[in-house]
């Protein structure tokens, strides 16, 4: 199913926002990008663009919640939204 244009961009909003908080979270949190690789199921090259903030793409809604519930912190934490 295609997201509106509106969706894509709140997605890519929400995807910049979990690039901003997600080594501060990670930290907090005690969990390396090796551990949240296994607890979220997502792949290496992945998170670690998000880890360097350079991801070029939008991240799934599946892919935020499983980071967020990894972390311990809610969906609206992880992406500042």
């Amino acid at each position: 199913m295609a997201l509106t244009k509106s969706a894509q961009l709140a997605n890519r909003v929400a995807t910049r926002g979990v690039m901003d908080n997600l080594r501060p979270l990670m930290d907090e949190a005690g969990v390396s990008k090796s551990e949240l690789i296994e607890l979220t199921g997502i792949n290496q090259p992945t998170i670690y663009a998000l880890y360097r903030g350079d991801y070029k793409s939008s991240l799934s809604g599946d892919a935020m919640a499983a980071i967020a519930h990894s972390l311990g912190v809610s969906l609206s934490t992880l992406t500042g939204c």
